[in-house]
């Protein structure tokens, strides 16, 4: 018995002796993907009036790599180190139903269903490095961070009419809107939180199984353009090789000690100190809990006003709506949040060929996303005649609005931000104390572990920290060493650091007035064979008749659709520009007539081609 016993003990001590500490390991997962999701429209994928939100998909993961028991022991054994390369693979199908779309059929009113799919196929490249912590006997808990790069990115994307049976979309067909494009701004590195338990059942020597279970929070989305972090419980298997130990090399013994030196003659060394402080001598600057805070962003704001026609179109006999609806409502919603007091008018329009009840649902689809008081609310139905073209009947199919009885242009904002980074200058004053000079003083700085050129000069070092080290918009560590050497060789070393953060310095805002087609200022639009404005936007009558007083030129240019023949479309041209200069009242106006228009997509197209525009030029004088 005793016997069995020690050669236990020596086989686990040999055991251990010829096993490294370094092990190879590879691991598959699989599990559940969570999607914290929400948005209405990715950018380029054009959906309307749904909301992709919270879903589940499938996820797994294949990876490779290797862990390193440290010397560290705690109370459940060694801590060990490690890192894992491999790929992962997240494929979703999100649906959404929309429901209430009113579908007109002579005096039949049905309501509709529209599916409206997405689907990802979603791959990535991940790095992991981890801490395993002993808990047990085989027992481990894992930390660590894991940072994927996305490889693959696909998203498909269509709109489906699921009910009632047979009915189409315009198009003919019961699919619309199909995109097969990438996911739109998608992060080039997602970062999430990795959390673990890992059980080690040794299969022999060299070789263990671990069964594994894996939670991973995100630390970002996977896109830029809309909210969506993905988090995943998986479980899986790990396999690990423990490499062999090289065999040990017997040293020779150690030769005997040498005999100890006589003790030292104690002689005083001359006095050498120094310190070195940081500052910024940059105009603004100051120091908020021993951080420089320095004004060195000049930011230029552009705020562009677009001005757009007033009126969303929708499909035949359905409330479904056509072009940029959510444009033109956030418009109309902007513009009564500025002027509560100012009355509304909806007009709506029917064409020939619908039942006039289409023309209350309309109103009440768009009555859903505006915030009007129904006391300064008034609805007028306007119903059409047959047209001489069928593309003026999607025309007739319109909601219109007026404010205080005037037919005007509504306005959007869109703003743009661009960052100018001023380099940083900084000084270094160093106090220096030397007895046995003459003294000589060897500088050095980093900012972020990067060299910064620097010069000392009577006790004064300069340095710059340029834009490229300043642009990640975090604080950045100025870290600064002063090695003194006097003349019995003696050396001091004297350290300072500091932690540096820029700010704004100065906003400029720039405003640019322009049409929702094109850079030139549109003055006004027509009926469809009329050359009396239907509308005019007195805010680039405004703009062309001060450029006027300023002695500039102002270019009318005006236009007809493709519809009709020429004979008839360039006199009505030329009486579109007429009425147009007859607003402007100069003899700066030049004329231009614009015969090149194309086949309209869209009513809202065609009706900015039966239009004037206004270009300014400069004075030709």
């Amino acid at each position: 018995m005793r016997l069995a016993v020690l050669c236990a003990v020596l086989c686990a001590g040999l055991s251990a002796q010829e096993h490294s500490p370094l092990s190879l390991s590879a691991e598959l997962r699989g599990g559940a993907a969570l999607h914290a999701l929400r948005f209405s429209v990715l950018p380029g994928h054009p959906v309307c009036c749904v909301t992709f939100t919270d879903t589940w998909s499938w996820t797994a993961s294949l990876e490779a790599g290797a862990e390193y028991q440290t010397s560290m022991r705690l109370p459940g054994g060694p801590l060990a180190v490690g890192l894992m390369v491999g790929a992962s693979t997240m494929p979703l199908m999100m649906q959404e139903q929309q429901r209430g779309i009113n579908l007109i059929d002579g005096q039949e009113v049905r309501e509709g269903v529209i599916s409206h799919d997405l689907e990802l196929s979603y791959m990535a490249i991940t790095l992991r490095p981890y801490l395993a912590i002993p808990v047990s006997s085989g027992l481990w808990a894992m930390a660590g961070v894991q940072a994927g790069m996305p490889i693959s990115t696909s998203v498909h994307q269509q709109e489906v009419l699921l009910s009632p049976e047979g009915y189409t979309f315009e198009n003919g067909s019961s699919i619309r809107n199909v995109y097969n494009e990438v996911l739109p701004d998608a992060a080039g590195l997602v970062v999430a939180v990795d959390l673990a338990l890992r059980y080690d059942l040794p299969v022999s020597a060299a070789i263990t199984l671990s069964p594994i279970l894996r939670y991973q929070h995100p630390l970002s989305n996977i896109t830029t353009a809309v909210p969506w972090a993905v988090q995943a419980l998986t479980a899986g298997a790990q396999l690990r090789w423990t490499l062999p130990k090289s065999e040990d090399v017997v040293a020779p013994p150690p030769p005997p000690p040498p005999a100890p030196p006589p003790p030292p003659v104690v002689v005083e060394a001359p006095l050498l100190r120094s310190s070195v402080v940081v500052a910024s001598t940059m105009p603004g600057v100051r120091e908020v809990d021993g951080e420089l805070v320095i004004p060195a962003i000049d930011v230029r704001q552009q705020d562009t006003l677009r001005r757009v026609y007033p009126a969303i179109f929708f499909a035949k006999r359905s409330t479904e709506p056509i072009g940029p609806f959510a444009m033109i409502i956030d418009a109309v919603r902007s513009y009564i949040a500025e002027h509560p007091d100012h009355r509304v008018t909806i007009v709506v329009g029917t064409s020939a060929d619908e039942d006039r009840s289409i023309a209350k649902a309309r109103v009440a689809a768009v009555l859903r996303d505006l915030p009007i008081d129904q006391n300064k609310l008034t609805v007028l139905i306007q119903p059409y005649s047959v047209v001489p073209y069928p593309e003026l009947e999607t025309e007739q199919r319109r909601i219109e609005f007026l404010v205080n009885g005037v037919f005007q242009p509504l306005t959007t904002i869109r703003t743009r931000e661009v960052e100018t980074i001023l380099p940083v200058e900084l000084s270094a004053a160093h106090v220096l104390t030397c007895e046995a000079g003459p003294c000589t003083s060897r500088i050095e700085a980093t900012a972020d572990g990067q060299p910064l050129q620097t010069s000392l000069e009577r006790g004064i070092a300069r340095m710059t920290v340029h834009r490229k080290a300043l642009a990640s918009g975090r604080p950045v560590e100025v870290n600064v060493r002063v090695t003194t050497t006097d003349s019995t060789g003696a050396q001091n070393i004297a350290v300072a650091r500091k932690s540096l953060r820029i700010v704004e310095r100065s906003r400029t805002i720039d405003t640019v007035l322009c049409s929702a087609e094109e850079a030139d200022l549109i003055l006004g639009y027509f009926d469809f064979g009329s050359s009396q404005f239907r509308m005019i936007d007195t805010a680039a009558l405004q703009t062309a008749l001060r450029a006027l007083a300023r002695g500039e030129r102002v270019q009318v240019i005006a236009g007809t659709d493709a519809l009709g023949s020429e004979d008839v479309n360039q006199p009505l041209r030329l009486r579109r520009a007429q009425a147009a200069q007859a607003l402007l009242r100069s003899d700066r106006v030049d004329v231009q007539v614009q015969s090149d228009a194309n086949p309209a997509g869209s009513p809202l197209e065609r009706i900015a081609q039966r239009s004037v525009r206004l270009r300014i030029l400069a004075d030709a004088d």
